[in-house]
């Protein structure tokens, strides 16, 4: 699977993602996690996230509108996973037309100027989010929303330009898209989130494919790092390649990454598949068939180091 196009299908974290430590806090007492439901989410997690996270403890509350300060008092995790602007947005069932006729430009943001600053201020003040998008147009539509916290997005399709093949003057399927980063070669950092509480936390290897990326935070950590050879192709329209498509190195950049700001904690992530299942990796979802992958457990690590139940 490759990008927002294959990860549409990633819709259950089984609850064998969970931690073999357990829970850091009983059903109904812990930190309560707003996900975020209100902005065109082209993967909409509530359903499909919100059993295991209570099971984890976390009490879980859903948006439904706008953010503003009000709405975001009191919580503290935030959940926002592929929001698209209202005119780009695809509604289910999924089909190849519709995502023909929403994804055409132009691509303006998914938020507000006034949910930007609240969240923004929320943040600053101790909060904890989790923003996870894809290649364009979804990497236009958190473009402002990453800015305001000094991220700078590729507005592209993150491939290896080693692997890109061409036919007939277009891209044709490859395993371009896909990066697998491990601990073993530096790809994927150290970090009290891949440490986890123990072993049985720790994560080794992470694959992703077909996303966007963006920039090395200066103050920020590094959890998932580009090799040097990926590029960002930067077509018109989504997958609208052809050979002389554009294209900006992006090699060193992240596809995941944490900020520490104010009082509070950001999370970065520019792919979709950081929201893969246990089922699928336990299935060996091609390109990745073979490995050990540890997405699930770097989302729930990951979830955790926002509440501060990692690295307090």
């Amino acid at each position: 699977m490759r990008g927002v196009a294959g990860a549409v299908a990633w819709l259950v974290l089984s609850s064998a993602s969970a931690c073999a430590q357990g829970p850091a806090h009983s059903v109904g007492t812990g930190d309560t996690v707003l996900i975020d439901a209100a902005h065109h989410n082209l993967i909409d997690i509530v359903d499909s996230h919100r059993g295991w996270l209570e099971a984890e403890g976390f009490r879980v509350r859903v948006l439904r509108q706008p953010f503003d300060p009000e709405l975001l008092s009191g919580v503290e995790v935030v959940v926002i996973s592929i929001p698209s602007a209202a005119q780009n947005a695809v509604t289910k069932p999924w089909t190849r037309e519709k995502f023909a006729r929403a994804w055409q430009p132009p691509f303006p943001s998914a938020f507000a100027a006034d949910e930007i600053s609240a969240l923004r201020d929320w943040v600053l003040e101790g909060g904890g989010l989790v923003l996870v998008f894809d290649h364009m147009p979804i990497s236009h539509a958190v473009q402002e929303l990453a800015a305001a916290f000094g991220v700078e997005v590729a507005n592209g399709h993150a491939y290896d330009e080693r692997l890109l093949r061409w036919e007939a003057d277009s891209l044709s399927r490859s395993e371009a898209g896909s990066a697998v980063f491990r601990r073993s070669d530096g790809t994927l950092s150290a970090h009290p989130i891949t440490d986890g509480r123990g072993a049985a936390e720790r994560i080794d290897s992470v694959a992703l494919g077909g996303g966007a990326a963006f920039r090395p935070m200066p103050e920020g950590e590094p959890l998932l790092t580009l090799g040097p050879s990926f590029v960002s192709l930067l077509p018109e329209a989504p997958f609208r390649f052809m050979e002389n498509t554009p294209r900006q190195p992006i090699g060193g950049w992240w596809q995941g990454g944490m900020l520490r700001i104010g009082r509070g904690r950001l999370a970065v992530f520019s792919d979709a598949g950081i929201l893969a299942t246990a089922d699928e990796v336990a299935a060996g979802e091609p390109p990745w068939d073979g490995w050990q992958l540890q997405n699930p457990q770097l989302f729930l690590n990951t979830l955790r180091w926002l509440a501060r139940q990692i690295d307090p």
